[in-house]
């Protein structure tokens, strides 16, 4: 099949038409719909913003009840996944240059509630920067 691709930069929309699949990238929001069926993924309770804040608060009580850790500084990018149920799991360290802050980023990311289930999975990376 043909691959039809049309922008419309003043609503900064982008269409793409390939077997059947519409794929709407409308200001950095990715919402696919195949065959008319939309797909939904899982979301954080309250936005990326509330994820955020819960993220970096536990990690400053983590880092606040060890004090030897509480001044170290590195940088830790951890990935994990959303199941479509909403349960986050599959936590990796990617990347590290310090290993007791890999242990707190990962007791932080054990702590994370349910998400809003969606009908996808959906993948992580989180970067941490500790100063």
């Amino acid at each position: 099949m043909s691959r039809l691709l049309v922008r419309i930069l003043n609503l900064k929309r982008t269409f793409i038409f390939k077997w059947s699949i519409l794929v709407i990238i409308c200001c950095g929001c990715l919402s696919v719909f195949s065959q008319g069926n939309p797909v939904y993924e899982p979301e954080y309770p309250g936005g990326m913003d509330a994820f955020y804040q819960f993220v970096w608060t536990k990690t400053d009580s983590i880092l606040d009840a060890r004090p030897p850790y509480s001044k170290m500084k590195g940088k830790v990018v951890a990935t994990f996944t959303v199941d479509a149920n909403g349960k986050p799991g599959n936590f990796i360290i990617h990347r590290s240059n310090n290993p007791e802050l890999e242990e707190v980023v990962l007791q932080a990311l054990y702590l994370l509630p349910n998400w809003t289930p969606g009908n996808v999975k959906k993948d992580y990376e989180i970067p941490f920067e500790f100063n």
